[in-house]
């Protein structure tokens, strides 16, 4: 994959894809370029587990959202909803 495809991907790929074609490429480019690679997959690895905090608290905002005969629809109430809304992102 050439540079200038990997540009014009990034403005419409996910961050995580990006990265892990921008990692393929610096490890396929030249041996010397082999740390770089494992950096861009570290950078991959850390921009999902962005990616799925964002999501959690999206998820979290919106449940808390929701009222409370909607809430016994899905099976809870308003004290687990808010139990689930202050978890930190990075608890599942």
């Amino acid at each position: 994959m050439e540079i200038a495809t990997l540009n014009y991907k990034r403005r419409f790929a996910e961050p995580r894809v990006v990265a892990r074609q921008a990692s393929q490429v610096l490890y396929n480019l030249n041996p010397n370029f082999r740390p770089l690679a494992r950096v861009s997959s570290l950078l991959h690895a850390a921009l999902a587990e962005l990616k799925l905090w964002r999501e959690r608290s999206q998820q979290r905002r919106h449940l808390i959202a929701l009222d409370d005969r909607m809430l016994k629809d899905i099976g809870l109430t308003s004290a687990q909803a808010y139990q689930e809304y202050r978890k930190p992102v990075w608890r599942a």
